[in-house]
């Protein structure tokens, strides 16, 4: 029976037996058979039909959930990897980095004593160049000085003798002169 009529019973009272109201409150037999045996039929199509699908849907949901953690957790791997990649890569860029930049300061500080060793050499031909210019110079002003000694000695020995030497004859005897002073000049 329905609700309605359970109400319509609490209306008329507590005149009724309790045996009355609880006949009213419990289904007819022939209805309580056929709810069973619908009950047991419904399980029975949904035990073969509908829970063998939802198990089957569950289970690939499960696979699927544990296939996508697999996957994240290499992806997850993969890219702990290419990380590890990038920093070794980046470690020896910055090697490489400072090889080229101390490669760059020994070319450097090369080039640089070269150029310091060209400088000195050139410096030292200069000097050396000027070095035989001034001894050139000096061994002409020399000569020079000898000539002209020789000639005022000559002019002089001339004047003191009263007569005209030989300025030729007389150049070789001035040079033995001034061979012998500048020996004794060197041996001072």
């Amino acid at each position: 029976m329905n609700l309605l009529a359970l109400i319509l019973a609490a209306e008329e009272g507590a005149e009724g037996h309790a045996k009355e109201g609880i006949n009213k409150i419990l289904p007819q037999g022939f209805e309580l058979f056929w709810g069973i045996l619908m009950f047991v039929l419904l399980f029975l199509l949904l035990w073969k039909f509908a829970f063998p699908a939802i198990k089957k849907g569950l289970e690939n949901r499960s696979a699927t959930i544990e296939a996508d953690l697999k996957r994240a957790e290499e992806a997850k791997l993969e890219a702990e990897e290419l990380l590890a990649d990038y920093r070794k890569q980046l470690a020896g860029a910055k090697e490489e980095a400072a090889k080229i930049i101390e490669e760059g300061r020994k070319t450097a500080d090369e080039l640089k004593k070269e150029i310091l060793a060209k400088a000195e050499a050139e410096a030292g031909e200069i000097v050396e160049a000027g070095r035989r210019d001034v001894e050139g110079a000096v061994a002409s002003a020399q000569a020079e000085m000898r000539r002209q000694i020789a000639d005022l000695s000559v002019d002089l020995a001339g004047r003191i003798l009263g007569r005209e030497l030989d300025v030729t004859g007389q150049q070789q005897s001035i040079d033995e002169f001034v061979a012998e002073l500048e020996s004794l000049e060197a041996g001072k």
